[in-house]
Order: C-alpha cells, then sequence, then structure tokens
C-alpha cells in the first residue's frame, strides 16, 4: 500500500541529502520501567528495510535507541552524525520521546516521521515534524533523497 504525505513544505529546491538518520526512539523504559534486559531489546525492522532500500542512494545510519544508555547520549550520536535528513519511527507510547528527540534539530536537518502514530495520528505529528509519512515509507524516503519536490511525492 503506498503511503501519503502530509507536510508543512520547505523549500525542496535547496535540499540535498547525503546523510541520513533513522532513529528508533527508547522505548524499554516504557515498557519495563527500571528492567532492561534482553527481552525488551528488538532489532527495528522497518528502519533495517528502509535502510536496504536506501543505502545506495545515501550514506544512511540506524540509530536504535534502545542500544544506548540515556536519550543524551542517543541525541549527541545523531548529532555527531551530522545528518541531512532525520527519519523517526513512533508508535502511540514512544512519539513523546520522539518529539524530545526531535526538538534538538529544530531548524536543522530535515525531520520526517513514519510509523504506525504517524499514519493514525498524521494531522498531529505534521504540526511537529517537516514530513510525516502514513503507510509504508520506502518510496516516499527515496524519493525525499533524491531531491523530489515533496508536492509530487505520492508516497
Amino acid at each position: 500500500m503506498s503511503g501519503t504525505i502530509e507536510t508543512k513544505l520547505r523549500d525542496s529546491k535547496t535540499r540535498n541529502v547525503k546523510r541520513v538518520a533513522l532513529v528508533n526512539p527508547p522505548y524499554s523504559t516504557y515498557l519495563y520501567t527500571k528492567e532492561r534486559g534482553i527481552k525488551s531489546i528488538l532489532p527495528p525492522l522497518n528502519l533495517l528495510y528502509l535502510h536496504a532500500y536506501v543505502r545506495d542512494s545515501s550514506d544512511t545510519k540506524i540509530f536504535d535507541g534502545e542500544t544506548y544508555p540515556s536519550l543524551d547520549s542517543l541525541i549527541q550520536d545523531i548529532s555527531d552524525f551530522n545528518p541531512d535528513l532525520i527519519g523517526y519511527t513512533s508508535t502511540t507510547p514512544t512519539y513523546p520521546i520522539v518529539r524530545r528527540i526531535a526538538n534538538n534539530f529544530l531548524g536543522g536537518p530535515l525531520q520526517v516521521i513514519g510509523g504506525v502514530y504517524a499514519t493514525v495520528a498524521d494531522k498531529e505529528v505534521a504540526k511537529d515534524f517537516d514530513v510525516a509519512v502514513r503507510y509504508e515509507g520506502e518510496e516516499a524516503l527515496k524519493e525525499l533523497i533524491e531531491g523530489k519536490d515533496i508536492r509530487e511525492i505520492q508516497g
């Protein structure tokens, strides 16, 4: 199923995406409070699929929040990578965490949100992010990286 995009338009003519950070927010604290262990860490398959799809189009790196000791260290690593585009995945319980991360990059790289929460609450997330992708995001991400005009991206 093809996704559709809700967006706060930026000047797409000046966008030049070479480095992409794909971010999986930490969530085990929400699910398990202070108890962390192997049961709380699952590979972010959705971001792995996206990475595989765009790896020939950009320097793409996955930042899995579950593997970081703190939110600050995750934010610092993303910042050190110096991305042109940050793609976040979000569910309902992780959305506040994603917003906290994204607030550290306001006015910087193009910020894109996808995942279940962006699909069901697209109007809400469109207020806080440059682009909200609903449903599957592989094609949309690739077209954003390639510099396609945002208004022409079908999903």
